[in-house]
């Protein structure tokens, strides 16, 4: 009998073992060599999709060009075969150079069309090649649409010219097990290679490195920059650790609606909006609607409606999904995908890179995966908010009247009466909404007022009190009574 939803094959599936691939390997050209550590170049890639009906796995198509011969006849050789598909490799252990490719993960892809062209030398993130013949002569490129299918960790290297071939098993997603960590520590065994336990290279399995602004790869993530950013994110971070596997669902769905809405709003604003941007207005009138920029507008709404199109089907169906091991895995997934989708739709702000997206790929734990996009999503969300806000206070009105709203608002009255014992509300989230708390401890610092609160779910938090901030805070009247809003 033929069930109505479409995600039921997945969970009826077995796992694909022993598949010979062709594998894409782009070494970083910058790598050190003295080091036998590998490096690879970060190049954007697909998420698997095999577990998505076709119909919605339209985030997972990307594009690519590829330069390096070797490269080039993998891809023409690959489109060949039955399969019609590749391995892409992301993340290598530090394997001797006997065996490098062997415990590698990565992500298999279907060629969906390809064809190639003399461009005369084109240059991109693809045009790297792992081996000597890395000149192409020709000048002859190969560009390939793909869709990503199925997660991968290499078994076995069956030969290496002129581009590796492996035999491969399907990588799943298993309860509290990451097969990162089990491969790491086969390599110590090995190597006798010492990782330190709060190692860079896996701090972001639990969610560590995706509050990073680099998007440096998975060997050097999260190094300097979250140094810079540990005192102040601490108290964040222990917020994420503590939060339960229903909780990290309910919010990653509730992110990538919003994310997926905020950029619905953004093309529709940049559509209707003609005093918004006047140069864009000027080269729109002067070519007219056939310009470039007209066509990469419509794109973009279309971008944006397909996302959102998506993310409705995909929310719609998941329902029917009973295994929490794979509908875990499959939030986290289409996470990602959402947020490149929105990609550009904060200026300035750091996009979910090549290190993340590794992380989010290769750990098999589907609670840490849930724990590092939540905490990328509302990340950017508040970054876009924030945004927003300023652009609301510099457009329209006089520019007194813009001067006067960019001063600082003065703190009420209650604040300063504020002693603790005291009762209040502040709103945390938007998802969380308004939490009561008593004050602990009351220290006036300047223009704001830091303030310890018990929250009545027991955490305790020091929380500043400023102008900006005012309408987050309430103080709990007497009479008040006690349910939650």
């Amino acid at each position: 009998m033929v069930s109505n939803n479409p995600f039921d094959y997945y969970s009826k599936s077995t796992k694909r073992c022993d598949i010979k691939v062709p594998l894409l390997v782009i070494l970083d050209d910058d790598e050190d060599s003295s080091s036998n550590q590998k490096k690879l170049k970060e190049v954007i890639f697909p998420m698997p999709s095999s577990h998505l009906p076709q119909e919605i796995s339209t985030l997972n198509l990307y594009g690519a060009e590829m330069t390096s011969p070797s490269h080039i006849r993998m891809i023409e050789e690959a489109a060949q075969s039955e399969n019609k598909s590749y391995g892409h490799v992301v993340w290598i252990p530090n394997h001797d150079n006997d065996g490098e490719l062997v415990g590698a993960i990565g992500c298999t892809m279907e060629i969906i069309a390809s064809g190639s062209s003399k461009d005369g030398g084109m240059t991109n993130d693809d045009n790297d090649a792992s081996s000597d013949d890395n000149k192409n002569d020709g000048d002859v490129s190969v560009t390939v649409l793909v869709r990503g299918s199925f997660r991968f960790i290499v078994k076995e290297i069956v030969s290496t010219f002129p581009y590796p071939i492996a035999i491969v098993d399907e990588l799943l997603d298993e309860e509290h097990v990451n097969v990162v960590d089990e491969v790491i520590a086969e390599e110590e065994k090995k190597e006798e290679i010492i990782y330190d336990d709060d190692s860079d290279l896996f701090a972001a399995l639990s969610g560590n490195n995706f509050q990073n602004d680099d998007d440096d790869g998975i060997v050097d993530a999260t190094a300097e920059h979250q140094q810079e950013d540990d005192d102040e994110d601490d108290e964040e971070e222990d917020v994420y650790q503590n939060m339960e596997s229903p909780e990290l669902t309910s919010r990653c769905i509730e992110a990538m609606k919003i994310l997926v809405r905020m950029r619905l709003e953004q093309t529709d604003t940049s559509s209707t909006n003609s005093n918004s941007n006047p140069l864009r207005d000027e080269i729109l009138s002067a070519f007219g609607p056939n310009s470039q920029l007209a066509i990469s507008s419509s794109m973009e709404r279309s971008s944006a409606e397909e996302a959102a199109a998506v993310l409705e089907v995909f929310l719609s169906e998941m329902v029917e999904m009973n295994d929490v091991i794979q509908r875990r895995y499959a939030i986290g997934i289409m996470a990602c995908e959402i947020v490149r989708a929105n990609g550009d739709m904060v200026q300035g702000a750091d996009n979910m890179g090549f290190g993340e997206r590794v992380q989010a790929l290769i750990t098999t734990n589907g609670v840490d995966r849930l724990r590092g996009v939540v905490r990328f999503m509302e990340r950017k969300i508040s970054l876009e908010r924030a945004k927003s806000m300023a652009a609301q206070l510099t457009e329209g009105g006089s520019q007194d009247e813009r001067d006067l709203k960019l001063g600082t608002p003065p703190l009420p009255p209650w604040a300063f009466q504020m002693k603790a014992g005291d009762r209040l509300e502040y709103f945390w989230s938007e998802e969380d909404g308004w939490c009561k708390g008593i004050v602990r401890d009351v220290v006036k610092v300047i223009d704001e007022i830091i303030v310890t609160v018990e929250f009545d779910d027991g955490e305790t938090h020091k929380v500043p009190l400023v102008g900006d901030q005012k309408a987050r805070w309430r103080p709990i009247q007497e009479d008040d009574g006690d349910d939650d809003e």
